[in-house]
């Protein structure tokens, strides 16, 4: 091959500056993933390539004539993972609900399941009874209107 026509690979000189600075990125990452503590990372290259038609003057018929000049551009990038799930998960241990009145996705306690809860339907039930629940014979006087209860 003709010292003056290059292969054109990655790995060729018109390509240097590109992974000079992928190499930089790429060093910059390690740094950001390690004082963040982060475990994953990514890095991105992206080559743009466009083609720039002109004529030059051809030396040896005296015309011009016409010629493709690749051009290249190189974006690089990269995206350190920060997870950090005490701060970011929230599970409030409740069910998912959707409420018809209000047209609206609601939180409610996990209720009814093998493993009873003050939630559970048969217990309020039984809450609500012994609110309501009075001893037989016995008079709530504060029920009666116009006498008040005596002090011991």
């Amino acid at each position: 091959m003709s010292e003056n026509i290059k292969e054109l690979r990655i790995t060729s000189e018109v390509f240097e500056d590109a992974r000079n600075k992928f190499d930089g990125v790429l060093q910059k990452l390690f740094k950001t993933m390690l004082e963040s503590r982060s475990d994953e990372g990514s890095i991105t290259m992206k080559v743009d390539v466009s083609i720039k038609t002109t004529e030059i003057p051809d030396s040896r018929t005296g015309k011009t004539r016409e010629i493709n000049v690749p051009v290249f551009g190189c974006k690089i990038s990269s995206n350190v993972a920060l997870k950090n799930k005490e701060e970011a998960i929230s599970s409030p241990e409740m069910e998912l609900i959707f409420e018809d009145e209000s047209m609206s996705y609601k939180l409610t306690y996990i209720s009814n399941t093998d493993q009873k809860t003050i939630w559970d339907d048969d217990l309020q039930d039984q809450e609500e009874e012994k609110k309501t629940y009075q001893k037989p014979g016995v008079i709530d006087v504060s029920q009666i209107p116009g006498i008040e209860k005596k002090e011991d």
